[in-house]
């Protein structure tokens, strides 16, 4: 293949090549909307929670460890537990009941669907003090209604 040396080589050579690259643009075009015509529509919806720091830094016992880190877990378990998760598949009818699947596949599928993100200051990510400022919480689900009213579910958390 020879050096191009001018702005008229090139168009030449674009030229000589614009029926193979017409022919992969329409046909990589055409594939892409085939493939994404023919996967399962996905809706996703996020809510972001914030978090605030404490002005006095209290830890129970004098011990070294980080009260929101647990109280954040705490959380996190609350909202993932098998109760609320089998609480928000009745109240929407996710997956209904005579499709033959217990309620342990039931709920486990929700808990796939549902992620807890923790958002830090990764430039304060060598503090070994390190809080979270934010949760972001994010659904999927089949249909767009269901995520965004999994994802404004005010959920209760007794004793949190």
């Amino acid at each position: 293949m020879a050096q191009i040396d001018s702005v008229g080589q090139a168009l030449r050579a674009l030229r000589r090549r614009a029926g193979l690259v017409a022919a992969i643009v329409v046909l990589g075009t055409g594939l892409s909307l085939w493939t994404a015509m023919s996967r399962e529509r996905v809706y996703e919806a996020f809510a972001s929670v914030q978090i605030e720091t404490p002005q006095i830094a209290i830890t129970p016992g004098g011990g070294t460890a980080n009260p929101i880190e647990t109280r954040i877990r705490l959380i996190e378990q609350k909202l993932l537990s098998r109760e609320t998760l089998l609480e928000l598949v009745n109240t929407y009818d996710l997956f209904p009941a005579d499709t033959g699947l217990s309620d342990a596949m039931r709920a486990d599928m929700l808990r796939d669907s549902v992620q807890i993100q923790r958002l830090v200051d990764p430039t304060q990510s060598w503090r070994t003090d390190l809080q979270p400022t934010g949760l972001v919480i994010s659904v999927k689900a089949g249909e767009a209604q269901q995520a965004a009213d999994l994802e404004m579910t005010p959920v209760a958390l007794p004793g949190i």
